[in-house]
């Protein structure tokens, strides 16, 4: 199955994003890369056929570099010192599709190249994210079942991570660990890589919020969706631990700061249909308590 997945990967989603002819290799567009499950064992399952393990090992310990170009962002460990990627072959689909003009209404500084001639995109941004979502769909036909968790598309550290990490308690992380453990062979990085994120720990303190939230203990979910904030955790916990703290504020009958939390979750992520709502529900409150005020 999983070769069946990857070859789908590479195939039908990877080969419909062409490179970039007049791409400068400027690797500003470099940061805060993320990847699928199954992006993660394609670049995984290729690296070491192109990388001795000492080479592996040092390219993966190399300190993340904060970018220049973007404040609070970090440089791929992937990106030299020239601006080339050390895995382009097995690069995952945000970067094949970095600078690319279809992107340009979706993040912004997409790319620098403004005053170069920029190439027709393939894609439309909805269809970008449709891409997108089929890449996720890829990961829960690998998993057999649709994850509680909102573990996607997380950084290359989270992967490894998780990937490293022993005695899960959790059974959603314990079931893609196993896949990553059955599909990837990287025993050579225990007791060699440094990790920094602690994945699992940190997932277990979303859970624990989460826990919290539902027997109604809203300050103690807030105090743990607000330490999952200033830790910066990766990707959409983030933007998890916003929406959960809108509505523990909402709860505690702090309509300002929910909104502000709720303003907060990122237009990409799945909860922020439900963060919009909330949203609005709350400005339109605050109208009718100022109108009827006056």
């Amino acid at each position: 199955m999983v070769n069946l997945m990857l070859n789908y990967l590479k195939d039908k989603i990877y080969s419909k994003m062409p490179p970039l002819a007049n791409c400068t290799k400027c690797g500003k567009c470099c940061v805060n890369v993320t990847l699928t499950m199954t992006e993660f064992i394609y670049m995984f399952s290729l690296l070491p056929k192109h990388y001795s393990k000492e080479e592996l090992i040092e390219i993966l310990n190399k300190p993340l570099e904060d970018s220049y170009f973007f404040p609070n962002h970090k440089n791929c460990r992937f990106l030299n010192n020239d601006g080339l990627c050390l895995a382009y072959e097995e690069r995952g689909f945000s970067c094949r599709a970095g600078g690319n003009s279809c992107l340009d209404e979706v993040y912004q500084n997409n790319c620098f190249r403004k005053d170069l001639h920029r190439e027709k995109s393939p894609f439309t941004p909805s269809e970008y994210w449709n891409m997108m979502i089929k890449l996720e769909k890829i990961d829960d036909i690998l998993r057999k079942t649709k994850s509680t968790l909102y573990i996607s598309r997380l950084s290359l550290e989270s992967w490894l991570s998780l990937y490293l990490s022993a005695d899960i308690k959790n059974r959603e992380l314990s079931l893609i660990h196993n896949i990553l453990s059955k599909h990837l062979h990287l025993s050579f990085l225990q007791g060699k890589y440094t990790d920094h994120v602690n994945f699992v720990k940190k997932v277990n303190k979303v859970i624990k919020g989460q826990k919290k939230l539902s027997q109604n203990s809203y300050s103690k979910a807030l105090i743990l969706f607000k330490e999952i904030i200033d830790e910066d955790f990766d990707g959409y916990f983030l933007d998890e631990a916003f929406y959960y703290s809108g509505i523990c504020l909402q709860k505690m009958g702090k309509e300002l700061e929910a909104m502000l939390a709720f303003n907060r979750v990122s237009k990409f992520h799945p909860y922020y249909e439900s963060a919009t709502i909330q949203l609005n529900s709350l400005l339109q409150s605050s109208q009718i308590l100022s109108a009827s005020a006056m």
